[in-house]
C-alpha cells in the first residue's frame, strides 16, 4: 500500500447514534429530488436522518428495539427501506415526523447477517434472506407479491446466506448469492436455476457489484480482496486477488460511475482501489472501531458541492463523509 496518496481527513463526521452504526444511505428530498439527507441504521435498532444542510437530526425512531439495523435503502424521496436482523424488512414513510410502516416482509427463520436488495429498473423487485439459512426470497414489491425462493443444493453444502446482489448482466436481470461455504452463485430467479458458480478461496463477508462491468468484488476474513466478472456468457470468472495490510473486510462498494471501488475494515481503516486494476488509491484513517458500512451518494450533493460524497458508518457510533478523486 505504499504507492497509495497521502490520506485526507473527512470533510465532516457526524455524531448522534447511540449504538455502532451498521448501515448507512444518502436520501432524497420530496421538494426538488435532490439529495439532501443521510440516513443510518444501529445495532440496536435506532434510525437516524440528518438534513446535509443544517447537520441536524431529521428524524430519530425506533425501527426494531434491541435488533441491530443490518441494511438501509431509498429508492425514491421519502421512503426507507430497512433490514432488522432476525426480524424483518420494512419500508417507511418518513415525510411525516413519526415514520410509519408501509410494507414488511418476514425473515422467518434466517438468522445470519445478510442484506437484502432491490433491483429498482423496468422492475421493483426485492430480495431478501431467508425463509432458511440457505435461500433467498424474491418479491416485487410494486404488486406485493412473492415471485420466488432461491434455496442452495445441498450438494455440496454451501451453508448460510452471506450477501444477496441484483445485477443485469448483457441485458439479463440475475441475482448473486454469496454463501458461507464461499460459493458464488449466479442465479435466473425467473427459471429459479443457477446460471453459474464460482468457489472463493477465503470465507467472504462482503460483496458489491460493478453496474457497468460487471466486475464482482469480495472482502473475507482474510488479508485479501477477491475480484470476479462475468463473462458473456453468463459465466462468473475468478480474476484478481489483492493483499491487504490486515485481515477482516467487513464493507465494499462501488462509486456510481464504476471506477473506484472502497472497502473498509476490521482494522478501522477505508481502503480505495481503482475498479479496473484493483491498485489502491489511498487509506483512510479517522474511525476509532470497525467500519461496518459504506455508500455512495447516487447524484451530486450540493451541500458539500460533491459528485461522489461517500459516507462511512463505523462501529465507533460515527459516520464520516469523505470527497475524494472527484
Amino acid at each position: 500500500m505504499n504507492s497509495c496518496k497521502e490520506a485526507p481527513d473527512p470533510i465532516f463526521v457526524f455524531r448522534g447514534a447511540k449504538s455502532p452504526v451498521m448501515s448507512v444511505t444518502f436520501l432524497k428530498s420530496p421538494e426538488d429530488g435532490l439529495i439532501h439527507y443521510l440516513a443510518a441504521g444501529t445495532q440496536e435498532g435506532q434510525v437516524l436522518v440528518w438534513d446535509l444542510k443544517t447537520k441536524c437530526l431529521f428524524r430519530d425512531w425506533i425501527a426494531y428495539p434491541d435488533c441491530s439495523v443490518l441494511w438501509i435503502y431509498s429508492r425514491q424521496a421519502g421512503e426507507i427501506w430497512t433490514l432488522g436482523r432476525h426480524n424483518c424488512v420494512k419500508s417507511w414513510n418518513i415525510s411525516q415526523p413519526v415514520p410509519e410502516t408501509v410494507k414488511q416482509y418476514l425473515l422467518h427463520d434466517y438468522l445470519g447477517f445478510s442484506h437484502c436488495d432491490i433491483y429498482n429498473e423496468d422492475d421493483a423487485l426485492l430480495a431478501i434472506p431467508g425463509p432458511s439459512e440457505n435461500s433467498v426470497t424474491v418479491f416485487d414489491i410494486e404488486k406485493d407479491s412473492k415471485l420466488c425462493i432461491l434455496t442452495a443444493s445441498m450438494s455440496p453444502k454451501k451453508g448460510n446466506v452471506m450477501q444477496i446482489k441484483w445485477t443485469c448482466a448483457y441485458g439479463k436481470v440475475l441475482v448473486i448469492i454469496m454463501y458461507e461455504s464461499g460459493h458464488i452463485s449466479l442465479w435466473d430467479y425467473k427459471t429459479t436455476s443457477v446460471v453459474s458458480e464460482i468457489q472463493c478461496r477465503e470465507t467472504p463477508i462482503c460483496l458489491s457489484v460493478n453496474t457497468t462491468s460487471s466486475v464482482i468484488l469480495v472482502g473475507s476474513t482474510a488479508e485479501k480482496l477477491f475480484t470476479f466478472f462475468i463473462n458473456d456468457n453468463l459465466q462468473i470468472i475468478a480474476d484478481k486477488e489483492v493483499e491487504i495490510t490486515n485481515p477482516g473486510t467487513s464493507c465494499c462498494t462501488a462509486r456510481p460511475d464504476d471506477k473506484i471501488f472502497v472497502t473498509g475494515g476490521w482494522d478501522f481503516r477505508v481502503r480505495v482501489y481503482s475498479s479496473k486494476k484493483m491498485k489502491p488509491l489511498a487509506v483512510l484513517f479517522y474511525h476509532k472501531k470497525t467500519v461496518e458500512c459504506l455508500t455512495y451518494a447516487s447524484d451530486y450533493v450540493k451541500e458539500f458541492d460533491s459528485r461522489f460524497l461517500l459516507a462511512a458508518g463505523s462501529s465507533d457510533k460515527s459516520i464520516s463523509l469523505w470527497k475524494l478523486f472527484e
